[in-house]
């Protein structure tokens, strides 16, 4: 692998000095600067961030549901919502800033900066692009989740490289950055006074920049589509309209189109590759006299993300080099876990799991939840870069079974492994006392930066009736 890493300028202003490139100039209530983008490493990302920027791709908006081209720029009149420090608490060393996300209102009108654009990207974590002080980076909360939020690292900092997708790096005005980072914070990182992002203007100098296309690296794409309200006997209605293939779909609503402060509620996806027509049922009750509806879809180029069948086989790798195993009945929700130790290549210790449930958690992305040993509940999502993949990343979220963090980690993973070699220790049932994973260093808290915060459940459980919750919120340690 080639590892690069950046050289920072402390030019005087956007324009100083500049090289042939594509630039990203922020305007924010503590001054500009001014962020150098790596399209040639980092493509995807790249295209996603000026598409945003320029209003020239479609995003769906928290609050207002579909926005089309049209040079709105998703990320003017943004905050700095977060500063990543070392560990929680206002006076802790700054890591990085955490910008990119648009402000959603709660019932009562307040508003939280947890607004992404509506889709997931896939990631661009193995481009050689390490997090060294002044990158900027597509924060992922696991595997292919990144949408909109991006880290400004104020330091050097390792043990994200592999994690987040580093897309270019601060060449003017990294004072600026700086002294956003020092700003006090509450105990969540969030700054006392606010840190407005007025604009994010995008700048091509030269003649590759000019021809760099966003339209040409595999990204989402939101649309809109016609939904029928069907009113049937007493408080009964449906909606029915048309999904894409390979789609996650929503139903975007509200009581006044005087005043379109929307709900967007992610209703489910559609795995396969062809077209189909989706009909939600609903009591018209709790939606009052007046409510108004219109369906959006994010088309996807590729939908990777696994379905189990009635029986599913993982292998992941810790972080210490120790590898389990899991050979799940999905049909039956139990199954059985198998260590390898790191180095050893054998089977050391087995046990059994229980409670075992699945969801699509994106379109590249498996969350599989189980209870191991009856009290460590683990959160795996796997992430598939290509349909048929066998292997891929993930990120483990453990609890136990009040809900109190054990820790997380990532890594490799395989799946549909051999098991033929295992079924006779896994019989003899040799259990050993099973470690929780060990907390990872700091990282931004799980709050998605695929809007919306807190989707609809989407019921592909194994049980019927059974319902895959969200993870709780994981803090840094």
């Amino acid at each position: 692998m080639i590892i690069v890493a950046w050289a920072i300028c402390g030019l005087a202003g956007p324009a100083a000095a500049q090289t042939n490139g594509i630039f990203a100039d922020f305007t924010t209530s503590m001054g500009a600067f001014t962020v150098r983008l790596d399209e040639t490493r980092a493509p995807r990302a790249v295209a996603n961030f000026i598409g945003l920027a320029t209003g020239e791709r479609s995003w769906l908006d928290p609050e207002v549901g579909m926005k089309s081209p049209s040079n709105a720029n998703f990320y003017a009149d943004t905050r700095i919502h977060g500063i990543v420090k070392t560990s929680g608490g206002p006076t802790t060393n700054a890591l990085a800033l955490r910008g990119g996300l648009r402000p959603v209102r709660d019932s009562g009108g307040s508003a939280t900066y947890s607004g992404g654009p509506g889709y997931a990207i896939l990631q661009e974590v193995t481009n050689g692009l390490v997090h060294s002080n002044g990158v900027i980076a597509m924060v992922n909360l696991g595997p292919h989740s990144a949408g909109s939020e991006y880290l400004l690292a104020v330091t050097d900092y390792p043990a994200w490289n592999g994690v987040h997708t580093v897309f270019g790096n601060v060449v003017s005005n990294m004072a600026v950055v700086q002294a956003i980072a020092a700003t006090p914070t509450d105990a969540g990182g969030a700054p006392l006074a606010p840190v407005t992002v007025s604009n994010v203007a995008i700048r091509r100098v030269g003649a590759a920049a000019l021809a760099f296309d966003v339209h040409a690296q595999s990204l989402p794409v939101p649309t809109q589509t016609v939904a029928t309200l069907q009113i049937a006997a007493g408080t009964n209605a449906s909606l029915s309209y048309e999904v894409p293939a390979w789609s996650e779909y929503f139903l975007v609503h509200t009581t006044n189109l005087s005043n379109p402060s929307r709900s967007l509620d992610s209703v489910g996806y559609n795995a396969s590759a062809a077209r189909t027509t989706n009909v939600t049922a609903f009591v018209t009750v709790p939606f009052g006299s007046n409510h108004f509806f219109h369906a959006a879809q994010v088309r996807y180029p590729a939908f990777s993300a696994l379905q189990p069948g009635s029986t599913f086989h993982f292998a992941a790798t810790w972080s210490s080099g120790d590898v389990y195993h899991y050979f799940l009945n999905v049909a039956a929700a139990t199954g059985r876990w198998a260590l390898v130790p790191a180095g050893s290549g054998t089977f050391s210790a087995t046990g059994y799991v229980t409670s075992v449930r699945w969801r699509i958690a994106n379109a590249h992305d498996t969350q599989i939840n189980f209870l191991q040993e009856g009290w460590n509940d683990m959160y795996y999502t796997l992430g598939f870069a290509a349909p048929g993949i066998t292997n891929g990343r993930y990120y483990l979220e453990a609890y136990d079974v009040f809900g109190w963090p054990l820790g997380t980690d990532r890594g490799d993973f395989r799946h549909d492994v051999a098991t033929l070699k295992v079924t006779a220790r896994l019989d003899r049932s040799a259990r050993a006392d099973w470690p929780a994973p060990s907390r990872r260093p700091p990282e931004p808290q799980s709050r998605r930066s695929d809007w919306p915060p807190s989707p609809s459940p989407v019921p592909l459980a194994a049980s019927p009736g059974v319902l895959l919750r969200s993870a709780p919120p994981l803090r840094p340690p």
